[in-house]
């Protein structure tokens, strides 16, 4: 038999033939480390003997959950236990930043989010160039710049309606535009 601990293992908790249980016995006999194995094995298995008796009482479970809804009842209610809570939330993700800061996460990450600021940047300038738009035409309205030309308030209206009409058109073939550019840039 070569060294085998397994078999030593099986040896000890009484799961082999008589034929090989009489193999390890040769073996530990004649090799000195799994002789040592068989006596440290057989010590642990000794000193656990009489654990094996231990089982819980049947209301452990029920008694166990019991005081973990009380415990979390009283944590959702109490503000010292929601400030610890954000305490302990806020230290494990600045621990896990820091811990994730040696393995080029972040770089990955901000290298993934590079279409992504130009697209922000894009819509930010649509949104103030819109609204920059918008202040003009409601700006020259108030000053009464369209009453000196004697316009109706329905002409007003119609202008109004006009000028946003205008930019939405504009807003569509720029989207087509961009759309088409995109689908010819693809392989």
């Amino acid at each position: 038999m070569t060294c085998n601990p397994e078999q030593i293992l099986a040896y000890i908790d009484g799961e082999l033939s008589p034929d090989d249980a009489a193999r390890v016995r040769a073996h530990t006999a004649s090799c000195e480390s799994c002789r040592q194995i068989l006596q440290a094995e057989q010590a642990i298995e000794s000193a656990l003997c009489g654990m094996s008796s231990l089982a819980p009482p049947p209301e452990f479970a029920d008694d166990t959950v019991r005081r973990a809804k009380c415990d979390v009842g009283h944590a959702l209610h109490s503000p010292k236990e929601r400030k610890q809570a954000a305490a302990v939330a806020c230290g494990l993700g600045s621990l896990s930043l820091l811990l994730l800061w040696p393995t080029g996460f972040y770089s990955t990450l901000l290298t993934s989010l590079g279409p992504l600021r130009c697209m922000g940047r894009f819509a930010l300038g649509w949104v103030e160039s819109s609204a920059l738009s918008l202040f003009i035409v409601c700006k020259t309205i108030s000053r009464g710049a369209m009453n000196a030309v004697h316009m109706p308030v329905s002409g007003l209206v119609l202008l109004l309606v006009l000028l946003v009409a205008v930019l939405v058109w504009m807003l569509v073939g720029y989207r087509q535009q961009s759309r088409a550019s995109s689908r010819s840039s693809l392989p």
